[in-house]
């Protein structure tokens, strides 16, 4: 029997292979016409996640006024619509509700686009999902589609994001 882990991972792989199919033509452009190209896209992303200050989760200096971020585990509801409620909620998660690491697994950039996986390390902190603080350790791998305007100054405007909210809730609900 396969282990928790390596399901995990084949899902995880799963996701990541189905975005790249679904999107090919945006996450493989070659950077030629409009878009920032794919040098310019990595560098973005990762000055958005690797913010200057370590307090800071990203760097909201890379995003729109007006980014949505969408949680897919949802069923697309928009979790945030503008750069203070994108701010406000990534602090909730990853320093109220959780104190939390993030190790990024895998990258794809392409012409104004990227999708990657990473992993959600932590303890659970706050209630979350009107479940009280557990002290329990999570590990979620989540995986998210960034894309960046198509014009000068290239910041994040959309983010789709793909929690395992199932292996998530299995591991706060944990005895």
């Amino acid at each position: 029997m396969l282990s928790k882990r390596i399901i995990t991972g084949i899902i995880v792989s799963t996701i990541m292979i189905a975005l790249i199919l679904v999107f090919p033509g945006n996450l493989m452009a070659d950077g030629h016409g409009e878009g920032p190209g794919i040098e310019r896209t990595e560098e973005i992303i990762m000055a958005y996640l690797n913010p200057e200050d370590p307090a800071d989760i990203h760097d909201m200096n890379y995003v729109t006024d007006d980014v949505t971020y969408y949680d897919m585990s949802m069923g697309g509801i928009p979790m945030s619509s503008n750069r203070e409620e994108l701010a406000d909620y990534l602090y909730w998660f990853y320093n109220v509700a959780f104190e939390t690491e993030v190790e990024i697994r895998n990258m794809v950039i392409g012409n104004g686009q990227a999708v990657l996986e990473w992993i959600v390390m932590g303890t659970h902190i706050g209630e979350f999902a009107e479940i009280p603080p557990t002290g329990n350790t999570i590990e979620v791998p989540m995986i998210i589609r960034y894309k960046l305007q198509d014009h000068e100054p290239y910041h994040v405007e959309r983010g789709w994001i793909y929690p395992m909210a199932n292996l998530l809730m299995a591991q706060l609900l944990a005895e």
